[in-house]
């Protein structure tokens, strides 16, 4: 079974970080979106209709240009609960999720 999960990006410019739990494939589908994948040295930008394939337990970090930049997370295969794993405050703790929004998932 497959399951694509879509998300929105709250505020502008500011990191929200994403742990998969599987392999995933996230694709930007409104306004450009900023990620650094951990323990890669290069950034990327995706604009809508770009993708990325992502790893199982891997940190990435995402932030968007403008307020609603919405993306999804696609898995495939044998879906286990929970596929994905979002890691906002307990994560980076107190001082970070002063400057961070949650994800909206729909």
């Amino acid at each position: 079974m497959d399951e694509l999960r879509t998300f929105e990006l709250g505020a502008p410019h500011a990191a929200q970080a994403l742990i998969l739990a599987q392999d995933a494939t996230l694709c930007a589908v409104s306004g450009a979106i900023w990620l650094t994948v951990e323990g890669e040295a290069d950034d990327v930008w995706l604009e809508p209709g770009e993708h990325i394939d992502l790893r199982a337990g891997k940190r990435v970090w995402l932030s968007a240009e403008r307020d609603r930049t919405r993306f999804t997370v696609l898995t495939q295969g044998h879906v286990t609960a929970p596929v994905w794993l979002v890691a906002l405050a307990a994560a980076i703790g107190k001082a970070m999720s002063r400057t961070t929004s949650p994800l909206r998932s729909f």
